[in-house]
């Protein structure tokens, strides 16, 4: 097709520049229809070349049939010339026995033959001299009749064979002799029998026919030569295959495997082309053998595409003249006129921008002009509409858009403002039940410390819950992955829900498997935070027996699953436990949303959690990604050898490699071993072990002089409280005006500044505080921020304004004990303030 393209390409040059006269050219500005017509009459011209690949179809058919009918007419030559002289052979095979049947029985023995010879057969006792004279006669006397192709005629008798070489030469060949007597096994009443085609010492393809006496039991046959056109297994010039069979339909002799595998099916006459491949299979009349001709399809398809070479030139000649009518007819009629158009719409100018397009006649191409011009008046006018619109609706949307900002800020800091105004009672009842706790109680008055604490930890769990909650809705939730140890991580999970699953009698597992990776690279803080919600979660919905946590890995996801003895989920209701603010029960107290913030923080560190079926409570499965480069998976566990230990621990014991053995191990008694790992790894490595005691208020072995900042008395006298039992000298400020002044008069080891206060706020008590033309005893005072304010990013917001360290209320005597040994300025000689 490429000539064909550059011979239109040339011709679509050269047409526009051929002169037309005045007639023609009125003629085709002002009548459609006539260029209409011709364009019809080049439809035509497609409709005949249609036609002619028609033609060249039938015409490719027709080659195609002719060539199979050739092959087919050659098979059936083949077999009908073998057929004729097998037949030819079976006549004279009934002649023999009929002379041999005639044949008188008084043959004298002891004469002289020239070509008949007898040969014994030395497995079996040799023949009677008698029939071995009449079988020579008999050869020696009809040996050299019948066929010009005959071999050797033979008498098979018990003992050996007697047989005549036609041609005077010996055919006594044990391959020769062998094929006669093979026939004595086949020989089934008095029909003729024939053996398989054998190729002889001189190369001939010869067959055997003989037919048994039955008076005598004595085969009478011949050896003939085949047809020169016999052979067995022959590759014609064409490519053709041809295959000669046996009367079981198997090749007469062995063939390669290749061909074997493509041999087609010859069990009858037929001719088929199945699987890409033509054959032919005809029957050899007298003898049951089949001439199997078979070539591949595509090599008949190829030779009939090779014959319609010579009527290619001719249709690529008609298809370039009607290409050429056509555009001609084309250019002629609607070329000019739509290029003119064309110019006109150009698509690099807007809709306002169009020009209209000139009326250059009176046919239906000018009117179309005029309808397109109203059409074009009339968009413009709408375009305009629509602009003022577009302008209109930006500016609405912008508007929106600011507002829903706004809302979103107001949200956030309405929370703030929430937390902050929840926090500070909050942390004024947290700090005094806890310096209550740390003093002499009654049992009575430690379990009412223990509910009010409780119900504190309670409503600061809500409180987080809420705010976990929006920092995810809004997107401000920020993951920071690190390397970490998962046992103490799953530890501290596990001690969160221990206190009420004790309470409720319940019974804590946790079984990790071999493949547990040692080292995790992931934000462990939203790590200990999911299992904490599916533990809590698993402890409140379950009224007795067990909850199981087990851990693994596999390829490359780290997963966690949480089994308890609850009543379970009904299948319909799953999805609701994800849905926030939806309780299953509403008789359990809870915010309705530790699975859904469990689920969003799961999907935060690239995981899934999902609810899956089980026969008895709840199951949750929680799948996190295992990073290749961070995460470090356990090795397979060595053999560590025996160890006596409680039954409880035996499966985790066996998981890390050692051999557990049932008894008393004082080191492994403690109950909580079965669901603290990290705590039975400690023990198992000989580490010291933290006890599950009360905490105890922390002294400090120095007295520092701290400042506490806050406009709420109650937080003043807490937190002042906290450190006046560690030791220290306390100083307050309820303003940010009053630390200032405060600070121009003493040297403070520390200052606890609040950061909501009227007037000045922490911040800019900060910033006046560090700045040294403010008079301050000491600019560079270690400052802790005081805050309720528990968004993400608050922190290194204040490291970065210039504070030392962040606390968020409510704050705990351990934490600002560990604040203060952190960022506390102690004396150089620790005699100077010693605690007395």
């Amino acid at each position: 097709m490429a000539p064909v393209n550059l011979w239109i390409s040339g011709l679509f040059g050269v047409l526009p520049h051929i002169k037309e006269s005045p007639m023609s050219r009125h003629i085709w500005r002002t009548s459609l229809s006539f260029r209409l017509a011709l364009i019809l009459s080049g439809f035509i011209a497609l409709f005949w070349l249609l036609s002619t690949g028609v033609t060249l179809l039938l015409n490719f058919e027709q080659t195609k049939s002719s060539l199979q009918r050739r092959l087919t007419a050659t098979v059936a030559e083949t077999v009908y010339e073998l057929s004729s002289e097998l037949l030819d052979v079976s006549r004279d095979v009934d002649t023999l026995m009929r002379c041999w049947h005639r044949l008188d029985d008084g043959v004298a023995s002891g004469a002289y033959y020239l070509t008949a010879r007898y040969i014994h057969d030395m497995t079996a006792p040799p023949d009677p001299a008698a029939r071995i004279s009449r079988a020579k006669a008999f050869v020696e006397a009809y040996g050299s009749g019948g066929l010009g192709n005959l071999v050797d005629t033979f008498v098979l008798l018990d003992g050996g064979v007697v047989l005549s070489s036609a041609g005077g030469q010996p055919t006594d060949t044990p391959l020769h002799i062998e094929q006669i007597r093979a026939l004595r096994d086949q020989a089934v009443g008095n029909h003729i029998i024939w053996s398989k085609p054998y190729r002889s010492v001189g190369g001939n393809w010869r067959v055997i026919a003989a037919k048994r006496d039955l008076l005598t039991g004595a085969l009478v046959g011949m050896t003939v030569n085949l047809h020169p056109s016999f052979s067995a297994v022959e590759k014609t010039p064409d490519g053709e295959t041809i295959v000669w069979l046996d009367r079981e339909g198997q090749p007469i002799i062995p063939l390669s495997a290749a061909l074997s595998q493509s041999l087609p099916t010859c069990q009858r006459e037929m001719e088929s082309n199945f699987d890409e491949v033509f054959s032919i299979c005809r029957e050899v009349a007298p003898v049951g053998w089949k001439l199997l001709l078979f070539t591949p399809s595509r090599q008949i398809t190829d030779a009939a595409f090779a014959a319609l070479h010579r009527y290619l030139p001719v249709a690529l000649l008609v298809l370039v003249a009607l290409v050429g009518l056509l555009y001609l007819v084309l250019q002629r009629t609607l070329g000019r006129t739509l290029a003119g158009i064309m110019q006109r719409l150009t698509p690099n100018v807007a809709v306002a921008d169009l020009p209209p397009l000139v009326v250059a006649g009176e046919d239906e191409l000018g009117r179309i002009a005029q309808v397109y011009n109203r059409l074009l008046s009339a968009v413009k006018a709408q375009y305009a509409q629509l602009e003022a619109r577009v302008a209109e609706r930006t500016v609405e949307l912008e508007r929106a858009r600011r507002q829903a900002e706004r809302a979103s800020a107001n949200k956030s800091e309405h929370l703030n403002s929430i937390s902050h105004e929840i926090r500070t009672p909050l942390n004024g009842i947290i700090g005094a039940l806890t310096l209550l706790e740390n003093g002499e109680n009654t049992p009575e008055q430690r379990d009412l410390l223990d509910t009010g604490l409780k119900c504190s930890r309670h409503l600061l769990e809500i409180i987080n819950n809420l705010l976990d909650f929006s920092r995810i809705e809004s997107g401000q939730m920020v993951v920071n992955p690190e390397y970490l140890d998962p046992l103490p991580l799953i530890d501290q999970a596990m001690l969160t829900v221990q206190v009420p699953a004790l309470e409720k009698g319940l019974t804590l597992h946790c079984l990790l498997a071999p493949s547990f990776p040692q080292t995790l690279y992931t934000d462990g803080l939203r790590l200990r935070q999911i299992l904490i919600n599916l533990l809590g979660n698993a402890v409140k919905f379950t009224p007795y027996g067990e909850v199981v946590l087990h851990g693994w890995s596999e390829q490359d996801r780290l997963c966690f699953r949480v089994q308890d003895t609850g009543p379970g989920i009904d299948d319909a209701r799953i999805n609701d436990i994800f849905t926030a603010f939806h309780q299953v029960d509403c008789h359990i107290a809870g915010s309705g949303l530790g699975l859904p913030i469990a689920r969003s923080l799961s999907r935060l560190l690239g995981g899934e959690l999902s609810c899956e079926k089980s026969a008895i409570g709840a199951r949750f499965r929680l799948a996190l990604p295992l990073e290749a480069n961070g995460s470090v998976p356990i090795a397979p566990p060595e053999d560590k050898g025996s160890i006596v230990a409680p039954l409880s621990l035996h499966p985790q014991l066996s998981a890390w490699g050692y051999h557990p053995l049932a008894g008393d191990n004082p080191d492994l008694d403690a109950p909580e071993l079965s669901y603290l790992p990290g705590r039975l790894r400690q023990h198992l490595d000989g580490e010291t072990q933290t006890t599950g005691a009360r905490e105890q208020m922390p002294v400090s072995p120095w007295s520092l002089q701290v400042l506490v900042v806050d406009d709420v008395d109650t937080n003043q006298d807490i937190v002042g409280r906290m450190l006046r039992q560690q030791g220290h000298k306390v100083y307050t400020a309820s303003s940010g005006s009053e630390a200032l002044v405060l600070g121009r008069g003493h040297v403070f080891d520390l200052v606890l500044m609040d950061m909501r206060m009227p007037g000045l706020s922490g911040d800019e008590t900060l910033h006046l505080w560090r700045d040294s033309v403010n008079g301050m005893l000491d600019p560079d005072c270690p400052i802790i921020a005081l805050t309720a304010n528990a968004q993400p990013g608050e922190r290194k917001r204040l490291q970065d304004a210039g504070f030392n360290e962040y606390l968020t209320k409510p704050v705990t005597p351990a934490m600002l004990s560990r604040a203060l040994v952190v960022h506390g300025r102690y004396p150089v000689n620790p005699g100077d303030r010693a605690v007395a």
